[in-house]
């Protein structure tokens, strides 16, 4: 009986973790380990700084995206002589309703994004917007897709 518990108090030191000469005896974790390496020193900060900023502006530019290039609802401008200042997307007025009527060509009951009615020409021809977009501003505002003209 003797011998078997020598053997086992022997198998039990022989398979104790074994510390570094000149180290304290300690149980190998995270921390333990860490706290050997040493603490966060003004490298590591510069480290952990520089990886969070590049993160944080990728991610910025990815959730931009989804509200700043929305699409939102345009229309042509109409001409200065028409209707100065014309940068509401809905009428502002019966007159100014009557020109949107008159200007924009309709289809499924919503003006034409990209075209105008040719005024000089009694056939109606379409012709791209010459004096810009009006954007409806009611549920995005300003964003990227409106600012250069896309």
């Amino acid at each position: 009986m003797a011998l078997l518990v020598d053997s086992l108090c022997n198998f039990q030191e022989e398979s104790a973790p074994q510390s570094l000469p000149g180290t304290p005896s300690t149980t190998a974790t995270l921390d333990n380990v860490i706290h050997q390496c040493g603490r966060l020193g003004r490298f590591q900060w510069r480290q952990y700084c520089f990886l969070n900023l590049i993160q944080i502006s990728a991610g910025l530019a990815s959730f931009y995206y989804v509200f700043g290039a929305a699409e939102p609802d345009h229309r042509c401008r109409l001409a200065p002589s028409l209707w100065p200042n014309d940068d509401t997307y809905t009428p502002i007025n019966q007159t100014h309703a009557l020109f949107l009527q008159l200007y924009i060509p309709t289809k499924d009951g919503k003006w034409d994004q990209c075209h105008l009615f040719d005024s000089l020409n009694i056939n109606k021809s379409l012709i791209e917007c010459p004096n810009g977009l009006v954007f409806d501003r009611s549920i995005y505002g300003f964003t990227f897709t409106e600012a250069i003209g896309l």
